[in-house]
């Protein structure tokens, strides 16, 4: 199978360092691309460059900045694949051959998502891999005018409804981020936490929007491939 993860970072330099060390140190094969702004990547050129990464990862440019933004601007590129993989760089995987053993689970029209050491079964949080089939039906990563949160409110929903969903618990990547009782602990948080966060009030009426104008039309075409 062809396929490729998608890694949005934003002046995480140790962040992502940490990511790739946790996720060579427990076997990766499958390659993937950074995805970081472009006026961003100019200005850090040089700590980005220092960071050990797989041989078959790579930094891709972007023009935009929000993670929404990067997704789709990238869609073009990736829709046509057997699976596409996101992730984000406070994750940290535990498990030995993790990435291949998530994608033993993809057949074409599901996504799989793993355990967080946190919510489990119960969000699809952390890693998440989408078969190519599935995000061809639903059209998009991430839904319009969506900046960072409330996409996985969209998935999982998508996924109980249609049963397009497979959690594997055995597959353990950490996620090490600022929340804490559902509160940013501002010891954990940085200027990207504020960055990713500061537009809930945009997210939010995206969200609205899309259950109440699209979420129906997507739920057939997924249903329409199972």
């Amino acid at each position: 199978m062809k396929g490729l993860w998608l890694l949005p970072s934003r002046r995480r330099i140790g962040k992502l360092t940490k990511f790739f060390e946790a996720a060579m140190g427990n076997g990766i094969t499958t390659p993937g691309v950074v995805l970081v702004q472009k006026e961003e990547l100019k200005e850090l050129q040089a700590q980005y460059d220092a960071i050990k990464k797989p041989d078959n990862w790579s930094i891709l440019p972007t023009i935009s900045d929000g993670q929404g933004d990067k997704y789709r601007e990238v869609w073009s590129a990736v829709k046509d694949l057997d699976w596409v993989g996101i992730g984000c760089d406070d994750l940290r995987p535990q498990t030995k051959d993790w990435d291949k053993t998530l994608l033993s689970y993809i057949d074409g029209k599901n996504v799989v998502s793993c355990n967080d050491g946190q919510q489990g079964s119960l969000r699809m949080s952390g890693i998440t891999v989408f078969s190519g089939g599935l995000l061809r039906a639903m059209g998009y990563i991430y839904p319009p005018h969506f900046w960072h949160t409330y996409v996985d409110n969209v998935w999982e929903d998508i996924g109980r409804t249609t049963g397009c969903w497979k959690y594997v618990d055995d597959v353990l990547v950490l996620h090490d981020h600022p929340f804490v009782n559902q509160q940013i602990d501002p010891a954990k948080a940085d200027e990207t936490t504020s960055k990713s966060y500061g537009q809930q009030a945009r997210d939010i009426e995206a969200y609205k929007h899309w259950m109440a104008n699209e979420r129906e039309n997507v739920i057939q075409r997924v249903k329409g491939i199972q």
